[in-house]
């Protein structure tokens, strides 16, 4: 009986020493999972932000193609002309 004593704080050691291994683990799957979760969301960011910036600059030559359009004019022969 002396014996079974003496291997049950070898086998608890052993049984913590595992889960200490296993924790570890643990957590480093879940850093770089995080750290893929971050880099996922700033990719997101600046597609976002590109298509935003695209956006807007589209808009902004629509405006200046119609901005140029009205100060065209059509002359008496049927021909646009700009506006003087």
């Amino acid at each position: 009986m002396s014996e079974n004593w003496e291997l049950a704080p070898s086998s608890i050691h052993n049984d913590m020493a595992e889960m200490q291994r296993k924790l570890r683990s643990i957590g480093e799957m879940e850093r770089v999972l995080t750290e893929r979760s971050a880099g996922r969301e700033a990719y997101r960011y600046l597609l976002d932000a590109h298509r935003i910036l695209s956006q807007e600059a589209f808009e902004a030559t629509r405006l200046v193609d119609l901005h140029q359009l009205t100060a065209l004019r059509v002359s008496q022969n049927g021909s646009l002309v700009a506006a003087a």
